[in-house]
């Protein structure tokens, strides 16, 4: 089947790869691409190295629905699009370009988890399972017909960043699946159930400060959804700390407080301790947290994870 795939992350690579083993990958489209490190080195996408890797022509617009855009994509003689965390809103005459439109290859079992960041949040709210669907492209985010779905298991040391290169792994198998019914005929489109439907928003640097009243496993999600980025942070003696690694330990605590427990320097919840075992402090590389307690003049007795350096108590 011929095919122009669209995507730019990491999550995008091993469908491509599998597109570009099974079909005629036609063109590849990638968002532009970005300064990226302290150099501000500009850098490909992920999907832009891979398909350069495979001898694809790569096309990357600013605006996927401008009209030199959208006759590149005609000129190409697809017979469909899909889509995997390509970045872009898709306008209706974008869809109607390919004759069996546009599947997007999505990291949650929809309707759970609509929209840009379905794998943090699974992790942040505790889900048990997740998944991949392979969904018809419409007009509303991540709304359309399911045509096909894997589930896989969300682990307690489950990261947002481990989870989704599983999730990637996966997606391959039920979307190649998919391609095959495509080209019998024989595709079985399934609406979703719009009253289980619940959203997934993008994160950002905000959603990454602590909050020590909720329980200690709850903190703890957060840092694994949040994992490698954006990250979480909080603040000890007025300097802001990015967390590396931590985990749960019980005991009876005050939100907030900070202690050494078996060992480890610990924050307080709401039920428990939250154990800080790497920082990394602006400008500087991780190191355990008691070190870094360590080389304070004055160990301070609050820890803050809401980023106010102006508190009298830090």
């Amino acid at each position: 089947m011929r095919i122009i795939f669209l995507g730019t992350p990491s999550f995008a690579v091993p469908v491509l790869q599998a597109l570009a083993a099974h079909h005629e990958v036609m063109l590849v489209v990638s968002q532009p691409d970005r300064p990226r490190g302290r150099g501000k080195q500009l850098m490909p996408t992920p999907v832009k190295a891979a398909a350069g890797e495979l001898g694809l022509p790569v096309f990357q617009p600013t605006r996927i629905r401008d009209e030199e855009a959208m006759a590149v994509l005609r000129g190409a003689g697809a017979q469909v699009m899909i889509t995997a965390a390509y970045g872009q809103i898709l306008s209706q005459e974008v869809l109607d370009i390919a004759p069996l439109g546009v599947m997007n290859v999505h990291a949650s079992l929809l309707p759970a988890y609509r929209g840009a960041a379905p794998v943090p949040w699974a992790v942040i709210h505790g889900e048990r399972e997740t998944g991949v669907t392979i969904m018809q492209t419409a007009r509303g985010v991540d709304t359309g017909d399911i045509l096909a779905q894997a589930a896989c298991e969300i682990g307690d040391d489950d990261t947002a960043g481990s989870l989704l290169e599983r999730l990637a792994d996966m997606a391959a198998g039920p979307l190649l699946a998919v391609l095959e019914q495509a080209q019998r005929g024989e595709l079985r489109p399934a609406p979703q159930d719009e009253s289980l439907a619940s959203h997934a928003p993008m994160l950002s640097k905000q959603d990454g400060w602590l909050d020590f009243s909720q329980s200690a496993r709850q903190v703890r999600r957060r840092f694994m959804g949040l994992t490698p980025e954006p990250g979480v942070r909080l603040g000890i003696g007025g300097v802001i700390l990015r967390v590396a690694a931590c985990r749960v330990l019980a005991g009876e605590s005050i939100p907030g407080r900070l202690a050494v427990v078996e060992g480890a320097l610990c924050v307080g919840c709401a039920d428990g301790w939250l154990a800080l075992d790497e920082v990394v402090p602006a400008g500087k590389g991780a190191m355990k947290g008691t070190d870094y307690a360590r080389g304070l003049r004055q160990t301070p007795e609050w820890a803050d994870g809401y980023g106010d350096e102006t508190r009298s108590d830090i």
